[in-house]
């Protein structure tokens, strides 16, 4: 009998814990940045993103030179998929789904700052912060 009543108030709990939990998770942003002689690899990851189309936009905190997608380039977070790859390299083509970014935009040990906007109202929905690194 002990048990039951035992058994009983933890469902209570469990439920009214679930009950008050938020469904989903807020979307964040991943960045990280590479460099070797002569390249730069900027992998900019949205993740949990509601469903829509997503852009990035990316700043170097030292120089403050600012790059974003190419058009025609932007990814696209769906309800099966909410997570997107915008990435930036110096040696994207026209026809890479990379965007293009120069080869001079950062070097070893620069900050760089990259934000995950909505494509149809430019709201910043995540972003992050690293440092690059290389050779």
């Amino acid at each position: 009998m002990k048990y039951l009543r035992v058994v009983t108030i933890l469902s209570g709990i469990l439920l009214l814990l679930v009950l008050t939990l938020e469904i989903g998770e807020a979307a964040s942003a991943r960045v990280r940045c590479r460099v070797k002689k002569q390249r730069v690899r900027i992998l900019v990851d949205g993740r949990d993103l509601e469903p829509g189309i997503y852009f990035a936009k990316v700043v170097n905190l030292r120089t403050r030179k600012i790059t974003e997608t190419e058009p025609g380039k932007e990814a696209e977070a769906t309800a099966l998929n909410p997570d997107v790859d915008l990435d930036f390299d110096s040696t994207a083509g026209p026809n890479d789904v990379d965007s293009f970014i120069s080869p001079r935009f950062a070097r070893r040990g620069d900050r760089i700052r990259a934000g995950v906007f909505t494509a149809e109202t430019e709201e910043l929905v995540a972003a992050a912060s690293t440092r690059c690194w290389g050779r």
